[in-house]
Formats: structure tokens, sequence, C-alpha cells
């Protein structure tokens, strides 16, 4: 039985980046995507695996778990496979079929279409949703041992919510906007909250039909990207066309979509995007349909913030949902002068709802106890497992025995040598203490470089990354030189790489590898000593030898693959890539110098790009 001194409960996330997360006494206390376990990356589906490592991380049983909650009430979630389930959802799966021929076939007829949505909700709610979501309970149940009377599922944008707030502000004091916006979930796409001081009053909300998330995500697919994965793609190459060019196109794309009020419209229906965008942009090139896609989503999402800060009067902002991994839409809204804070959730997408349904049944367990809710924010977000230097000897040995040819150095001192080597110029990967939570590598599985060598960035892709040419590097930051190098006045916090900013001169010197090349923003990780200690030591001792309080932090995985989880997926990725250099805890591990990578940088050199820049 569970120990009921304390309340434990699991959240979990079936969509795309399935997750599981654990929390104890309001506190998040461990958090795993199953994408990192299973290798297989964005998978989506019950994170039985996740769910079991959570618990060991905790050295928990599941058993001891007094609630389990699932992000999400509708049947249109992902994973498929649910044992339970498999008749439902094959229902689910050839209705989003008939959907998307349907779709087609009334583009032109937005009432006809009208008319289909509303047959298929009320078929939907009266003959799959219950049946469904009782599958999925009960298989959840088969999954975890956890009995099913102590088994729930909450909104999905209710789980949004409850991530951004709680998850990064606990329980604050005052008035609080709330914004979720992502593609869909549980028939809704957007909402506009209030949270003042323990109590939440929704004010709007949109309808999957006009998802200004799903306009990105078809943009995406025409480009001939993968729509769901590679929108940071086309966040990327957005700043490469001409404004007149990208004005020119948003003229095209602006009569899909626009804001109404305190939510959405469209002129369409969400699954008739991509004909929309086919049809009306056919001649236009590549890269101004992504100027145009990024600055649409831009402007609209900056005038929705607007608009809910002039009826509420509230310029306390917290954004989450999958809409917000736009870096350069989050900048807009934290540069809008009627905004005054601004939280953002530190994964925003789908991942980050388990840690939303988390604090939600946290709060059911304490309203059914009549004990008081005590959210905790995430101090940070290194909330995966790690190793001991045992384990990590042994992984060593096993990967030498079957012929990987390095030297492995042990040192105490390991922050020292792997700044060494960044100051010569290598790409030196890092693998220590926990893993981090979320799409973003902030130093534990990252792979790091000299920030003021723009030559690394081709070493990076050529013989690591293999990324499109056109995608910029990201930075980690020293807290105190962050006014060297970013433009912040409100100095919003920016710990999880999660939000862009405008660069100084400075950066162009320094940190010309780890911004974009044709706009000069960046998206750092801004890093304190509290945060990650041994990583920002090594940050310290670069700064010792070179002068710059920075570096390029880039995610340790090849492309198409997730983070590095283990020391096995570490040495694995460094036996199949160009990297010379693994600090894996505490072994230093080198291959031959017969690989060619590494430039020196020179502080004279350092000086000829300040001038060039400034």
């Amino acid at each position: 039985m569970p120990n009921h001194s304390s309340v434990t409960v699991l959240g979990v996330s079936e969509s795309q980046v399935s997750t599981a997360c654990l929390l104890q006494d309001g506190k998040v206390v461990a958090c795993v995507s199953e994408e990192r376990l299973n290798r297989i990356k964005s998978w989506s589906g019950f994170p039985a695996r996740a769910v079991a490592e959570v618990l060991r991380i905790a050295g928990l049983e599941a058993g001891d778990v007094d609630r389990l909650v699932l992000h999400g009430q509708s049947p249109w979630v992902y994973g498929y496979e649910l044992s339970d389930a498999k008749q439902a959802g094959g229902r689910s799966r050839r209705l989003l079929s008939l959907r998307e021929t349907l779709s087609k076939a009334l583009y032109h007829q937005p009432k006809a279409w009208q008319a289909y949505e509303l047959l298929r909700d009320r078929f939907y709610r009266t003959r799959v949703h219950e049946r469904w979501n009782q599958g999925r309970l009960q298989f959840a149940s088969s999954q975890t041992g956890i009995p099913l009377n102590r088994i729930g599922c909450t909104a999905h944008h209710l789980c949004h919510a409850y991530a951004g707030l709680h998850g990064v502000l606990g329980r604050p004091g005052g008035e609080h906007l709330v914004l979720t916006n992502d593609g869909h979930g549980d028939n809704c796409c957007a909402t506009v909250s209030v949270y003042s001081d323990g109590t939440w009053k929704r004010l709007a909300s949109t309808p999957n039909q006009h998802s200004l998330a799903d306009v990105y995500m078809e943009a995406t697919h025409y480009l001939g990207m993968k729509p769901n994965e590679h929108e940071y793609k086309v966040m990327g190459l957005a700043p490469y066309a001409a404004a007149a060019d990208v004005e020119r196109t948003l003229a095209l794309l602006k009569p899909l979509i626009w804001r109404s009020g305190l939510g959405f419209d469209s002129l369409v229906s969400d699954q008739a995007y991509y004909y929309y965008i086919k049809e009306h942009l056919e001649n236009q090139r590549f890269d101004w349909v992504a100027g145009a896609a990024q600055l649409l989503t831009e402007r609209i999402l900056a005038e929705w913030t607007t608009e809910a800060i002039r009826q509420t009067g509230i310029r306390n902002v917290v954004l989450s949902g999958g809409i917000f991994h736009n870096v350069k839409a989050n900048m807009c809204i934290g540069l809008l002068p009627e905004v005054e804070t601004l939280a953002i959730c530190p994964s925003p997408g789908d991942d980050s709802s388990a840690i939303g349904a988390a604090y939600r049944g946290y709060e059911q367990e304490c309203l059914r106890r009549n004990i008081p809710f005590e959210p905790q924010p995430i101090e940070n977000i290194y909330l995966g497992a790690e190793y001991s230097e045992a384990e990590i000897e042994q992984s060593i040995g096993r990967f030498r025995d079957e012929g990987l040819a390095c030297s492995a150095e042990h040192s105490e001192q390991i922050e020292g040598r792997v700044a060494a080597l960044l100051a010569e110029g290598q790409v030196v990967a890092r693998f220590d203490g926990r893993m981090e939570f979320g799409a973003r590598a902030l130093g534990n599985r990252s792979i790091l470089a000299h920030p003021a060598n723009p030559q690394v960035i081709d070493v990076l892709n050529r013989q690591i990354k293999n990324r499109d040419f056109w995608m910029p590097f990201a930075g980690t930051i020293l807290s105190e030189r962050q006014d060297d190098y970013i433009q912040n006045p409100k100095h919003l916090p920016a710990p999880h790489m999660v939000l862009a900013f405008h660069t100084t001169p400075l950066a162009g010197a320094e940190m010309a590898a780890a911004r974009h090349p044709a706009d000069h923003t960046i998206r750092p990780q801004i890093l304190d000593r509290a945060t990650n200690p041994s990583y920002y030591t090594v940050l310290k001792q670069f700064e010792a030898r070179t002068g710059i309080g920075g570096l390029l932090n880039t995610s340790f995985n090849l492309h198409g693959e997730p983070i590095v989880c283990s020391p096995e997926d570490a040495l694995s990725t460094f036996s199949r890539s160009g990297l010379r250099h693994l600090a894996l805890g505490n072994f230093l591990l080198s291959k031959p110098d017969n690989v060619p990578m590494g430039y020196t940088i020179r502080k004279e050199e350092r000086k000829e790009v300040m001038m060039e820049s400034g």
C-alpha cells in the first residue's frame, strides 16, 4: 500500500515524445521520455519503460504510487498499440483516414465540412470515447501494476497550463495570464486562463479546427520536411529570406487564419490547411514560404497575447504548449511592452504534459485527503538517470573489447581537461550526472565547442550532426556574462533554451558559432553555478583560458536519433561519428590524431571578427 505520510503521483503522456513524470509531495523528482530508452525518436504510445525508470530513480515500486494520471481525455492521441484498446484504436485510425479524405473533397465547401465535423463529433462522443478511454485505463493498469481505481485522466490543455505555471513558478501569489497553444488536444488547440492565488478561470478556448500550430505544421509538410518534428527547421530557414519577399508571400497566407477575440478562426478547417497552402503558395520560393509561416505565427501570437493582456489587465504571462517551442515567437512575446514577466514551460510540447498531469493528480490527491496543495517549481530539469563510475568503466571496457580504438584517461579534474581541449578548438562530447528532460541538451548530454569559431559549424555538421546547412547552433552563457552577449532589458529568465534574444556586437566575435548567421539571434542556456556546478566549472575554466563566457552547446546525438541516455548510447554515438573526444563521467576518451578535427582560435582573430561585426 502507498505510504500515506506522503503523496506520490505518476503523470504520463502517451502523445508524441511519450513521457513519465514522478512527483512526490509536490516536487518533481524524476521525468524521462520513452524515446531516450527505446532509442526511437519522438516515440508515442504508453511509456512503460519510462514509468519503470522514474520509479527506479526514486527507489519506489508501483504499489507506492497513490495516483496515476494520464494526459488528455480524447481518443485522438498517439499510441494505437494499446492491447486492450486495439479495436477502438483501429476505429480511430479509420475515422482519421475518413476525415482526411473528406477534408480534401469538401475543401471548397466549408459549410458541408462543418456539418460533417458536427456529425463526427456526436458519433465520437457517444460511440467511441467512453469505450476507448476505458480500454486505455485498463491498459495503463496492466502495464504498471497500479490498480485501476488509482488511475484517471485529465484534460490536455489543463496539463499544459499546470506544467507551465506550477512547473516554473510553483504556487505563485498574485495574478498570472496562462496561455496554452498547440496543434490539438481534447478538441482544443488554444486556451486563455487566469490564475489568481490558487484559483483558475478559463476565459476562452479555440477548437481544433482553427489551429495556428497546424498551419505551421502543414507549411513544414508542404516544404518537404517531416510534420510535427521538423518545424524547428522551418524556423531556422525563415531568417534567410528577404523581408519584401516574405511580406508578399505572407499576403497570400494571411487569409487562411486570424485571431478572433481571445481565440482563432480560419477560412477552412485544419484538415484542409495543406491544400490551401499548396494552392495559394505553389509558385513561392521555399525560403519565402518558411519566412511567411514564421512571420504569421509571430504576429498572430503577439496580437493574441496583447489582446489577452488588454482584456484582463494582467501582465505576468505564462506560456505552454507545443507552439512555444518556437523560440523566435517567444522572443516577440517577451519584447511586447505590455508583458512584464514571462514564464515558459521548460519543454513546452506534449512531453511536459506528463508533468502537468502529475501536478493535477497531486492537487486531486490533496483535495481527497484535505491537505494543503503545495506544488514546488522544478529547480532544474536534470531529472533522468545518472550512472556510477563503475558502470561507466564497465561500458568503456566492453566497447574497447569490441574494437573501439581510443585512449581512456581517468581524471578527477575532468572539467579542466574539457575546458583545455575546447580552448584549443577541439570538439568535446560531454556525458555527466543526471540526464536532462526535454528537447534540449543542457550540458550533461551535450556536444561542446569553441563558440568564436564559425568553422566549427562545418566540422559539427560534416562529421557528427549531419544537420541541414542553414540550421544554427545554440549556446550556453554564464549568468554573470549574459549582458555581454544578449539584449535582455527585462531580465527575462532563460535557463532552458526556449527563448531567443538579439545579440550584442561582442557576441559577433565571441559567440559567432552559437548564434543564427542570418539574423544574429541566439537561443541560449543561461547558466548559474547552483543549477549545474560541474558544467558551470567547465565554462569558468574555459573563460579563464579564453576570456569568453560561453560555449557552443548542441545535443549529444546523431541526426535523427534521440539524445543519448546511457554510457552505452554515448559510446555508440562516439564510435559512429567523427567525434574525437568524449568526457564520460571522469573519463576522457580520445581517438587517434589521424582523425582531422579542431581549429585553434587566437585572440587576435576574435578581435578581427568583432571589428567586422561591429
